[in-house]
């Protein structure tokens, strides 16, 4: 039934009427959540003569009145139609017929947006099927307050964005956008809905003979969006706050176009054919369809695609090049927070004032390029046209950024590597990438053997086997596990005194023997949309095959005994050499939280913990928490020969507790470089270093020294671990590991320029 006739939504001005009414009863909310009954409909509707339904077919003319007709064949949860005394222009797309009702703007602007409406339906129905109603009806309306609005068979575009100044916008983002929801309609949960429309911008964009261009206008109209929204943007269900669903099509498009496309458009005909709909059903329904596309690494991709969102933020690092006989050798790296999983278009200009255009393919192992050219390069752009489709801007400060190259040198007699003698013989400032042999450039913890061997855990995804490595006395890296099943990223490393290793990754804690790995599966799970710090919903896990408590190892070490110990988001567990839980320890133990981050030792008989509320220390089977210390979120942990414990915050830099009192080191009263710090390591000498996402600081007493890629041979501001191993810093970060020789006077190694 529709609603009795004192409940119409009726608007009006002087040449036109706008009636739109959903089944009865009424629905409080433009979209719907839970269930929802939907019906086709089949309307006539007659009008004096003088006026035109805009939406509907003409089916009768009689002296005084006219009568048209609409008709859906897709289940809508409304029914809304336009009558006006303007006469609309007629278009045929196909076997649909189209009208246009415009008022205000002139007949240019007119046939552009015929032929945007032209190029936008023909590409949709490609794309998603059959047009889902007899006809579409583009009308300009004072009606509303956003730039443009869908209803079944009917699209109302903003009187004012048609202005000669919003025309571009009009074009690129409102009239593919709301045609688009004559197949993604409001009666589908909100993101999939909006994304659904949104990924057809980027469809339609990408077809167009300026696509560059107008992906750009594009972006830009987002940044809009997202500024005006991103303090109450949708979320994803059960991803995290402010996603925009598109994003992953759009990954999935670059992987497989076609496939992409097919399993949208099977969704779209299933839920065409539904006339009751739920919420969580539809949802259901349209993430089997997308796994469809891609289903042997769809929960990576899922992973992957938000973390690329929240961290997004590339620039071009290490632009070098080398003169040799067969042209310029050019190398330049991507620095970026988080893995990237797009590709980047780039821009090499040479001096000769030419340039070309190459394309940055940002897998996990290219985040390194290089290029056989017969000409100097003069500068390198990233993404010069601001087409790639970043959304997320806020995220991004550095696109469209121009890099200078140094001049050319000559090719050295003997290629340049890192030494080869192992460790012992570092010198100086040594790097190492995927190039020398990393399996990734995203390395995310380091420790050090018994024999002072050099392990590492990086952040890649689809490899089989454990993601780790260790580095030989020859300087080669290598992989003691390539046979297991892949881990994903690696959270935290350790050795045990008879060489077996430990890693933990999401979920599961891998125990690598000469023999096999064993994986044990954790108790616990946590929904993606709980993964973030501090807001755990621990759920039993039906896959465990252990009892060790919680789903995340944040870190881990192995005390004198041979025991491991785990810091988790279910407080700190003991495991003996087999992986046996001998002990867990929680708040009701004496934690200050349950979620902890960090862990060090202080002189083999203290252990000290960060949390997300605080610091502890255990000791004599006791846990205490200092008073004077910061009760906030502590990032990373350490401790001297002197007693003194460092632990590194996410908001106010570093804080010192002497066992008595604290003192504080930030960005506003020292030199240190960002006030999160992501590691900290003591070396031999009680010298402090801390690594932050802006680069390296060190504290010496009152002497303070920052090292950044910009003044030295570090790889990459973006640090995520420190590790001291004779006399050599290891440094871990977004591009790759570098060394620092601490034996020589490493800042007489840097730049001071």
């Amino acid at each position: 039934q529709l609603p009795s006739s004192h409940h119409p939504s009726e608007r009006v001005d002087k040449r036109a009427l706008f009636v739109t009414s959903r089944w009865f009863p009424s629905l409080k909310s433009w979209f719907h959540t839970g269930s929802i009954d939907t019906f086709t409909f089949d309307v006539h509707a007659t009008v004096p003569r003088g006026w035109y339904i805009a939406s509907g077919l003409l089916v009768n003319q009689q002296d005084t009145t006219v009568t048209y007709r609409l008709r859906t064949t897709c289940p809508s949860d409304r029914i809304a139609m336009v009558a006006t005394k303007t006469p609309p222009v007629q278009i045929q797309v196909g076997d649909i017929p189209v009208t246009l009702t415009t008022t205000s703007i002139g007949k240019r602007a007119s046939e552009k947006l015929r032929q945007r409406v032209i190029t936008s339906l023909a590409l949709l129905q490609d794309s998603f099927g059959p047009y889902p109603h007899d006809s579409l009806a583009i009308v300009e309306s004072d009606f509303i307050s956003s730039g443009g609005v869908a209803f079944p068979g009917v699209v109302l575009i903003n009187r004012d964005r048609c202005r000669k100044e919003h025309l571009s916008k009009m074009l690129d983002y409102y009239i593919p956008h709301e045609i688009a929801h004559q197949w993604f309609s409001m009666n589908l949960p909100p993101w999939i809905a909006e994304s659904g429309a949104v990924f057809s911008n980027y469809l339609v964009l990408t077809q167009l003979d300026d696509q560059g261009q107008a992906l750009a206008r594009f972006t830009e109209l987002l940044d809009t969006m997202f500024q005006s929204s991103k303090d109450n943007s949708t979320p994803l269900r059960n991803g995290s706050d402010g996603l925009k669903g598109a994003y992953l099509p759009v990954m999935l498009m670059s992987a497989n176009r076609e496939k992409t496309l097919h399993s949208i458009r099977t969704f779209i005909q299933d839920r065409m054919g539904l006339t009751q709909l739920d919420s969580e059903a539809v949802e259901a329904l349209y993430m089997a369809a997308l796994k469809d596309a891609n289903p042997s690494e769809f929960d990576t991709l899922i992973s992957d695609w938000v973390n690329t969102l929240k961290t997004f933020d590339p620039a071009v690092t290490n632009l070098t090049q080398v003169k040799t006989a067969n042209g310029f050798q050019v190398r330049a790296s991507l620095e970026h927070q988080g893995d990237l999983r797009f590709s980047v278009p780039v821009r090499l200009c040479f001096d000769d004032g030419t340039s070309t255009d190459r394309v940055w393919t940002t897998t996990a192992d290219s985040q390194d390029m290089t290029w056989t050219l017969d000409k100097s390069v003069q500068s390198i752009t990233l993404d010069p046209n601001r087409a790639t489709l970043d959304w997320n801007r806020f995220n991004n400060r550095r696109m469209a950024k121009t890099v200078s190259a140094s001049a050319a040198k000559s090719q050295p007699e003997s290629p340049v590597t890192p030494a080869q003698t192992g460790q012992p013989g570092l010198t100086g400032w040594t790097t190492f990438s995927t190039a020398d042999g990393l399996m990734d450039n995203h390395a995310r913890c380091l420790t050090r053997g018994p024999r002072g061997q050099v392990l590492a855990g990086f952040h890649t995804y689809g490899q089989p086997g454990t993601a780790i490595q260790h580095m030989d006395m020859d300087s080669t890296w290598n992989r003691p596990d390539t046979t297991s099943n892949s881990s994903g990223p690696i959270m935290a490393v350790a050795v045990h005194p008879d060489g077996t290793l430990w890693a933990a990754s999401l979920g599961k804690l891998h125990h690598i023997t000469q023999k096999n790995t064993s994986v044990f599966v954790l108790s616990q799970f946590r929904q993606r949309n709980s993964i973030a710090i501090g807001q755990g919903n621990l759920e039993p896990n039906p896959l465990a095959n252990s009892n060790i408590p919680g789903f995340i190892i944040y870190d881990m070490t192995i005390d004198t005994q041979g025991q491991l110990w785990l810091a988790t988001d279910n407080g700190i567990s003991v495991l003996d050499p087999e992986g046996q839980v001998l002990r867990h320890m929680t708040t009701a133990d004496g934690l200050p939280s349950n979620e902890v981050l960090c862990l060090t030792w202080e002189e083999d008989t203290t252990l000290w913990i960060g949390t997300d509320k605080g610091c502890a220390a255990f000791s004599q089977d006791t846990w205490s928490i200092p008073d004077p210390c910061p009760k906030g979120l502590i990032l990373s942990i350490a401790a001297d020969s002197k007693g003194r414990v460092y632990l590194g915050t996410r908001r106010t830099g570093v804080v010192v507790y002497d066992g008595t009192s604290t003192r504080g080191y930030s960005s506003f009263n020292s030199d240190l470089p960002h006030d999160m710090v992501t590691a900290l390591v003591c070396d031999a000498q009680d010298r402090l270093w801390a690594g932050t996402t802006q680069g390296l600081w060190c504290l010496e007493g009152q002497k303070e020294q920052v090292i950044t890629q910009e003044n030295s041979d570090l790889r990459c501001n973006n640090i995520t671990e420190l590790m001291i191993s004779n006399q050599t810093l290891w440094i871990a970060t977004h591009i790759g590991i570098t060394t620092c020789d601490l034996s020589v006077d490493f800042a007489a190694s840097l730049d001071h320029k």
